[in-house]
């Protein structure tokens, strides 16, 4: 059996006021939203342009989307219980003020179900405002994390340099080899011939140094050749007569060691231009011996010639090599196997002989690479070449420099100063998803700061417990505990009863007829049993019958 319901203890008084009733926890809230707007626009303004492996800490890297995140979601729960808890504020002040019970249902349930508060119709009111923002304030998540973003940049800084390249001229004898008194190179010196290879291969020219940490552009001095060149016009016609046969292009690499062994020479010709009549362009390049300035780029332990500029002389100083001799036997050559090897890639010779058509007759491999003309041009004056001078001249340089690397040593090393490119991942803040998740949290923390308005009106901590409700509706089973008590009096007090809901019996004595009135008690009525449906006392309530209708 139940023990007996007794009050505990005195009532506590009716105390309200500003501070006496200041809605710590609810207040609270909105402010942390509003501190988690200020630490993501502290995340985003701090990594903003800073490198990926540098933020926050060196040895302690974290995303800003990591934060953003957090941020976002501690700021969107802070701002669910701020809803609730001014929810219960605005619905005590409103049952103080005196309210329908319709009326009191809207202000709780708006303030639980973002569809009622979609749904309300005339009956919106700032509870339902504040609902609906506080469940779209949600997409701050996705603003704040698209607000930080992630990109490439390269950042130049000034280094210095220590580059093994040896900036003295090829040694005699070093590229090529004479065997016969013609004068002309039969063979590639070893040392030339592992050089040839790695450029006919193509290989990455790999060049040790230290001091670059990214990608270095700088200049470099080594054995190379002072370039001049002049270019002519030469007429041609085209008659197209059968048998004729017409010279429209042409490469020559001319070295005479004997005559000057310091200088080379690039001959080239060709027809740049569609019809039968016009000017072929000749082109002619002596390279001097010389030492020069190389445009380098280096990355790691690779380096790249940069494009020699025209309008640039690199030529630090000329180099005049010894002649050379030729005859029986084996004669050595400083720059011969260079002019044999540029000679033998590009030596060509181009004609157009007419046999009905202008039939291309060549030899080497200009006529098919440097051809220019579309394929309806060809077998007609229209065809056309472009100028294979500058590949040459690039092929020429790039086999010397190559030499050059492959003579160097510890011991000789040059000191440069070079523009470091460093190349690195940096994150890149977007301000205007920002200020879109901070308009909103705002927004919320602005329309619910009202639902706190009169907290100084109530006279202790309210709460919209269904227990605490229930006793302002003065329920039996609560009716003899503090009827000023907050929710956690309440549960000390009444919070060991058991409860349940269902089927109450209630004995009452209805009377018979109206002349019963004048019968004693015992003889002037009958005992009915009336049952209602409620919570009650544990022992004294039953389960629900199917079917059956149940009124208070």
């Amino acid at each position: 059996m139940s023990p007996p319901y007794q009050q505990l203890g005195r009532g506590h008084p009716w105390q309200s006021g500003f501070v006496k009733r200041f809605p710590w926890p609810g207040i609270s809230a909105l402010f942390g939203a509003i501190l988690c707007v200020v630490a993501s626009a502290v995340v985003l303004r701090s990594s903003n342009g800073t490198r990926t492996d540098l933020w926050p800490a060196e040895n302690h890297t974290f995303q800003p989307a990591v934060f953003l995140a957090l941020f976002s979601a501690l700021a969107n729960t802070l701002l669910r219980f701020a809803l609730q808890e001014g929810c219960a504020i605005t619905w005590w002040r409103e049952v103080i003020k005196g309210k329908s019970i319709a009326d009191l249902h809207r202000y709780w349930f708006y303030g639980a179900s973002a569809k009622a508060s979609l749904t309300s119709g005339k009956h919106f009111n700032k509870v339902a405002l504040g609902c609906l923002l506080t469940t779209i304030v949600v997409i701050d998540g996705p603003l704040l994390q698209r607000a930080s973003t992630i990109t490439t940049v390269s950042l130049a800084g000034a280094v210095t340099l220590s580059v093994s390249l040896s900036p003295d001229p090829l040694p005699f004898g070093f590229s090529g080899l004479y065997m016969t008194r013609a004068y002309d190179i039969n063979l590639f010196t070893p040392a030339f011939a592992s050089v040839f290879r790695e450029f006919n291969s193509n290989s990455a020219i790999k060049l040790n140094h230290t001091g670059c940490g990214g990608v270095c552009n700088t200049t470099v001095t080594a054995a190379g050749f002072d370039q001049r060149c002049t270019t002519t016009q030469l007429p041609y016609n085209i008659s197209e007569e059968a048998g004729d046969i017409y010279d429209v292009g042409s490469i020559v690499i001319w070295f005479d060691g004997e005559f000057d062994s310091s200088v080379i020479q690039v001959n080239t010709t060709f027809k740049p231009d569609s019809g039968c009549t016009g000017q072929l362009v000749a082109t002619t390049c002596d390279l001097q011996v010389a030492t020069v300035e190389y445009h380098v780029i280096i990355t790691n332990d690779t380096v790249t010639l940069a494009a020699r500029p025209s309008t640039v002389n690199d030529t630090i100083e000329l180099q005049y090599p010894a002649r050379e001799a030729a005859g029986l036997g084996v004669w050595p050559s400083t720059i011969g196997g260079i002019a044999f090897a540029a000679g033998n890639l590009y030596t060509s010779n181009v004609t157009l002989e007419e046999t009905g058509v202008l039939a291309v007759q060549a030899t080497g491999p200009m006529s098919y690479t440097y051809i220019a003309s579309d394929q309806q041009s060809y077998g007609t004056c229209d065809m056309s070449w472009t100028d294979p001078t500058a590949d040459v001249l690039a092929a020429i340089r790039q086999m010397t420099f190559r030499s050059a690397i492959s003579l160097s040593n510890g011991t000789t090393q040059q000191t440069v100063q070079a523009t470091d490119f460093t190349t690195y991942t940096v994150y890149v803040s977007d301000f205007a998803y920002l200020g879109g998740a901070v308009t909103l949290i705002i927004l919320n923390t602005c329309v619910l700061f009202p639902l706190f308005l009169g907290w100084w009106h109530l006279g202790r901590t309210t709460s919209l417990s269904p227990i605490e409700v229930a006793k302002a509706f003065r329920a039996p089973l609560l009716r003899d505990s503090d009827c000023n008590g907050d929710i956690d009096m309440l549960l000390e007090e009444t919070g060991f009863r058991k409860a349940r809901y269902g089927v109450v019996n209630e004995q009452e004595l209805t009377p018979i007829d109206a002349v019963s009135a004048h019968l004693d008690d015992n003889e002037g009525g009958m005992e009915t049993i009336r049952q209602r449906l409620e919570i009650a006392r544990l022992g004294s309530v039953s389960l629900p019958f199917e079917g059956h209708t149940y009124r208070d």
